[in-house]
């Protein structure tokens, strides 16, 4: 576990993708399991459709905010 952290502090790019990934393929495995309508597996499609979402929420959030903050450090340094 401590390597995977490590990893995520030295290239924080790949996390972000990495989650990315990870949040649409469990957004679409949800929506094939809601498809299926099998009584024992409905929760665990229901929570893999929601948190796939709210991952890319946050990832997105995430990324517009640093944008924002990069952008306005460059205006601010271009300044005279």
């Amino acid at each position: 576990m401590s390597f995977l952290t490590l990893y995520g502090w030295v290239f924080p790019q790949l996390t972000l993708t990495g989650a990315v990934v990870c949040a649409l393929f469990a957004v679409v495995a949800g929506h094939v399991g809601r498809l299926r309508r099998r009584r024992d597996g409905r929760g665990m499609a229901l929570l893999g459709i929601v948190s796939g979402w709210l991952v890319l929420l946050t990832c997105a959030t995430l990324t517009t905010v640093v944008l924002v903050v990069f952008g306005g450090l460059a205006a601010l340094m271009d300044r005279p």
